[in-house]
């Protein structure tokens, strides 16, 4: 009877152990669950910062896209002026000695002092081109902030712009 009770008390024992060891695991399972449920709620609050910006950058892209365009028209119609002064120009005749001088001088002020339209207009015509190509490259830069942010967006959970519209 005594070895049937020492018997006894040692599976008690042990199964005490047992109980004890599972406990243990059970809270590491919990503390686990609560780890990677924050590591989700970080993850997609990451996601949405991310969509948010990206959204941003597309709005951005838009706006510099539509004055891109702009700048564009604005260009072909300067460049039509600029043809169009080009074969008044060619158009004009050739002044002949004594008229030459007067008109030149008459030219010189004009391009130098005067109105200076053909002038202003080269300089109009090149800060135009200075906008267009800074128009060009912040498009560019948007472009890729958003491959950027896209590939950021798939390594948290692969969810991107794309792929959340269609979940």
């Amino acid at each position: 009877m005594e070895s049937e009770h020492a018997e006894r008390a040692q599976r008690a024992s042990a199964i005490d152990g047992e109980a004890k060891q599972a406990r243990e695991r059970l809270n590491h399972l919990h503390l686990e669950l609560d780890r990677g449920a924050a590591r989700i709620r970080n993850n997609d609050e990451r996601c949405a910062e991310l969509d948010a910006r990206s959204a941003g950058a597309q709005a951005e892209i838009t706006q510099t896209t539509e004055q891109l365009a702009r700048l564009q028209e604005e260009v072909a119609g300067n460049q039509q002026v600029l043809e169009s002064a080009g074969r008044r120009c060619s158009r004009r005749p050739d002044r002949t000695a004594p008229a030459a001088a007067g008109g030149a001088e008459r030219d010189d002020r004009s391009a130098t002092g005067g109105a200076g339209a053909g002038a202003a207009s080269s300089c109009n015509h090149g800060r135009r081109l200075c906008r267009l190509e800074t128009c060009a490259n912040r498009i560019t830069q948007a472009e890729e902030r958003i491959a950027a942010l896209e590939a950021r967006g798939a390594s948290f959970g692969g969810r991107t712009r794309g792929s959340q519209s269609a979940g």
